[in-house]
């Protein structure tokens, strides 16, 4: 169990207390903590977080192929998860990547998007 995070902090029940997340939930915060974290931004632990921010702008199969190394090297100390897919897409006109991936969480499945 880990506590639920929300925008800016720790997400409240209407008594002020924190949720707390289990299962999916949890390893899906957690996925997206180590993903979006830039890689050696912590202090306590410089492994943590990936290389995601430095993505080339690209092809996007060019851009999947890189996030994919990024992603697996991020979740490495998960040894639970696995990566199965990643497509990636450039907007130009935001200047934006996005990203669509697919995941394995103790044979259960998990989406998640990123825009970076």
């Amino acid at each position: 169990m880990d506590t639920k995070l929300g925008s800016g902090g720790f997400a409240l029940d209407q008594r002020g207390r924190p949720y707390l997340v289990g299962g999916l939930e949890e390893a899906a915060q957690r996925i997206l903590i180590r993903l979006t974290v830039p890689r050696g931004s912590f202090g306590p632990n410089p492994e943590l977080g990936s290389r995601l921010r430095q993505l080339p702008r690209g092809t996007g199969e060019e851009m999947s192929q890189w996030a994919r190394y990024a992603i697996e090297e991020a979740l490495y100390p998960m040894a639970e998860v696995t990566l199965e897919t990643v497509d990636c897409a450039y907007d130009p006109g935001r200047d934006r990547a996005e990203l669509r991936c697919a995941f394995r969480v103790r044979e259960q499945p998990l989406e998640l998007e990123l825009a970076l």
